[in-house]
């Protein structure tokens, strides 16, 4: 599909499809493929075509550089992919890149600087969803680092309901210890 799309022209699809493929290499731990594919899409992207798509690869790439321990880099592609969401009104492609950067927080032990965009992020999830629930337990143990027991429980004891309505026993399990 990749060839095929770039032989059509078709730049926004091969873009789609080179980040489509870089993920599946980064899950993979190809990494330097995977490097090299999301810098394809972006510089496809670049154009101003398809805003969303950019910030998807951007935030693919954020992973990649987080998984790869240069968290400068992921950050900054957090934040450009966020400011697009935020252009586009992707809400929840905003709440993504707001909890990606308080895990990116969390990471490397700054648990204070993780609360805020976790907090902006659970605002934009959807009530009962899955992503609400995770991103609850994701307060909680920011919470729990700061020291903030109370709130810790607080959080934890909204997101076990959500996890329980929805079947997700794997997630019930791991918020409950």
């Amino acid at each position: 599909a990749f060839e095929l799309r770039r032989r059509l022209g078709d730049r926004t699809g091969e873009a789609l499809s080179a980040s489509t493929l870089g993920h599946a290499l980064h899950l993979r731990g190809r990494y330097d493929e995977a490097a090299d594919l999301f810098d394809r899409a972006l510089s496809l992207r670049e154009s101003g075509e398809d805003s969303g798509l950019q910030a998807q690869t951007l935030l693919n790439r954020g992973h990649l550089h987080r998984d790869l321990g240069e968290v400068g880099r992921a950050r900054e592609r957090f934040s450009a992919a966020l400011e697009l969401y935020r252009q586009v009104k992707d809400r929840n492609g905003e709440a993504i890149a707001l909890n990606a950067l308080g895990i990116l927080a969390l990471d490397v032990g700054r648990p204070g600087e993780a609360l805020e965009p976790l907090q902006a992020a659970l605002a934009l999830r959807e009530p009962g969803s899955r992503e609400q629930a995770v991103t609850l337990t994701t307060l909680g143990v920011t919470f729990r680092q700061l020291r903030r027991t109370a709130d810790a429980r607080r959080a934890y004891t909204a997101a076990l309901p959500i996890f329980r309505a929805l079947g997700d026993f794997r997630e019930e399990a791991l918020d409950r210890k």
